[in-house]
Formats: structure tokens, C-alpha cells, sequence
């Protein structure tokens, strides 16, 4: 019935979720041949009164369904059996898709004759952001790895929900969904690109296919997601324990914990102090300060995994 079906789950950010909108509906591709479904993952703002009602003021086919909150791998499961396009278009609500955006993704897809294809498109920051250091770093591996990435090197590692395709055909026959074992944004499309891969899915890295991330972080909010990072890769860990053990992030046992969180907790006081900070900086080793960063996310997400094998 469509060519496109771009599934898009959300939480508690409706006035973000109205401008991803906005710019799926400024592409320049025919609005009859795409739709756009929304699945709201029990939000408590606007978003539940005013979901649906603000798919209806666009010129494209939009879907609506609220489920309670169960993470975004449940969310895009619903999307997943309500698409009715030939190509599965997954992107986040903070995702601001560029012009020609769909264009880039249907014309991938259609130049291989393959079923299994997955496409990866690109991830920037919203230019109209601040976009701090810190934020920076964040693409730089920590995050996302666009910079490392060909159609040699991108696999299942690199199976950023913020931004792909699949053919429809291909899922419906495989029958493979997110894992409901895994609630939290954290490892559930690794997991999913996982299985794919083991399915046969052969992915490829298709940089015009731009979307703009709209997502402001600091050191402090993403110290909290990395602690939820950890409690899903014990998950993880679980379900999957070669594919834990291939990934970067591996459990320390006690000893090599606390003298990680030790080295962890003292770069963090340091540049959490500017004086301290800037003295660094003069004598040089201000130019390991990404790796810093790096070390200190680490120890939360140590953290996090240790509090769920603890529970």
C-alpha cells in the first residue's frame, strides 16, 4: 500500500516529536507513498492528548497507537506489525530527517535486488544546537561511530535505530522483533542487528541519508543513561553471552571495579573543577580529556551492570 512505513516510538517529548514530524512532512517525496506511525511508550505529556490529533494535521498517512510504557525495542515491535510499506523506516522522535531524506533511503533499498538489506544513513547533531565538547566527544565512539564507518566496516555493532531501513518482506518472513528482555534504550537494536546478521542481513552505510539529532546532553544526564547502559548489558550478558563478550564493554570483577571507580571518581572531581581543570591543561595533560570522559562513563556503566547483578 506504500513504499515506505517510518516507525517512530516516543516518550515524553511532544513538542520535539512535532518537529520530527514537520520535517517528514517537508520531504521531497510523494505524501501518498509513505506513512508515518507513532507509537507513544506511555508518555505523560501532551503527547497522550494529543498524539493522534497531531498526525491528522499532516498531508501524509499518520498512525497513532499508546501502549504502556515497556521501552522503545516494544514500541517499535507494535510499529513493526502495523507497517503496511514495503521498506521499514526506523528513526528516533529527536531526529530531524533532512530534505530528501526518504529519497536516499528508498533509492538504496531499490538498487539492490536483495531482501536482506539493512541500511544505515547518518547521525549529526542538529546544528542549531550548542554543541558543547562533551557532545562531540560523544560521536567520537562513545555514542555513535559514523566516523569509522564504510560498507566494509558497518555491521550489526552499528545498528542505530536513530536512523535505517529494512524491507518489510524480509522481517515479516523472519519474524524477528525486538527482545522484550531488554526494557531500556540501551543494547536492544545491537541485540536486534544481531540476530538480523545471524538471519542473513547483509548492511550497508549510506552517509546521504542524513537525519539531524536534536537532543541536547550534558556529563551529568548521560552519566544516568550510562548506568542504565550497564544494567542492560548484564541483560544482555544473559541472553546473549558471546555476543556481551564480543562487544567493548566487559565486567570487572571486585577488585579491578573499585580501583576503576577510584581512578573514575578522581578524573571526574578534576574536571568538575575548573581551577584544577585549567591547571591540567597548562601542564599537557588537558589533551587526554576525551579519554578521561571516556574512563568515567565507563565506570557508570560498570556500575549500572553491578547494580542489576546485585538485584
Amino acid at each position: 500500500m506504500f513504499k515506505l512505513s517510518i516507525i517512530i516510538p516516543t516518550h515524553n517529548r511532544f513538542t520535539i516529536l512535532k518537529r520530527c514530524l514537520e520535517a517528514l512532512e517537508n520531504q521531497e517525496f510523494p505524501k501518498h507513498d509513505y506513512e508515518v506511525i507513532v507509537v507513544d511508550d506511555g508518555s505523560s505529556d501532551d503527547t497522550q492528548e494529543h498524539g493522534k490529533s497531531l498526525l491528522s494535521s499532516f498531508r501524509f498517512k499518520g498512525q497513532y497507537f499508546r501502549q504502556e510504557a515497556g521501552g522503545p525495542g516494544r514500541a517499535r515491535n507494535k510499529g513493526i506489525q502495523e507497517a503496511r510499506g514495503d521498506i521499514i523506516l526506523m528513526i528516533g522522535d529527536d531526529i530531524f530527517a533532512a530534505p530528501n531524506f526518504l529519497i536516499q533511503h528508498w533509492n538504496a533499498q531499490k538498487l539492490s535486488s536483495l531482501e536482506n538489506h539493512l541500511v544505515i544513513g547518518k547521525v549529526e547533531w542538529d546544528p542549531s544546537l550548542n554543541i558543547t565538547p562533551f557532545m562531540s566527544y560523544l560521536e567520537n565512539g562513545i555514542q555513535f561511530s559514523f566516523h569509522t564507518l564504510n560498507n566494509d566496516t558497518v555491521d550489526y555493532r552499528h545498528c542505530y535505530t536513530a536512523n535505517l531501513s529494512i524491507k518489510n518482506s524480509f522481517l515479516k518472513e523472519k519474524q524477528i522483533f525486538f527482545s522484550k528482555e531488554l526494557p531500556f534504550a540501551a543494547y536492544e537494536d545491537i541485540e536486534w542487528g544481531y540476530r538480523l546478521m545471524q538471519a542473513g542481513a547483509l548492511f550497508r552505510y549510506v552517509p546521504e541519508a542524513l537525519g539531524f539529532h536534536h537532543h541536547p546532553v550534558t556529563f551529568e544526564s548521560y552519566k544516568k543513561r550510562m548506568v542504565l547502559a550497564g544494567r542492560a548489558y548484564a541483560h544482555l550478558q544473559r541472553l546473549h553471552p558471546d555476543l556481551a563478550k564480543a562487544l567493548s564493554s566487559k565486567p570487572k570483577n571486585a577488585m579491578t571495579f573499585f580501583k576503576h571507580a577510584f581512578k573514575g571518581k578522581t578524573r571526574e572531581f578534576i574536571l568538575n573543577r575548573p581551577r584544577f581543570h585549567k591547571t591540567l591543561k597548562t601542564i599537557g595533560i588537558g589533551k587526554s580529556e576525551e579519554k578521561w570522559v571516556k574512563s568515567i562513563l565507563g565506570y557508570y556503566q560498570e556500575l549500572g551492570y553491578r547494580q542489576q547483578m546485585h538485584e
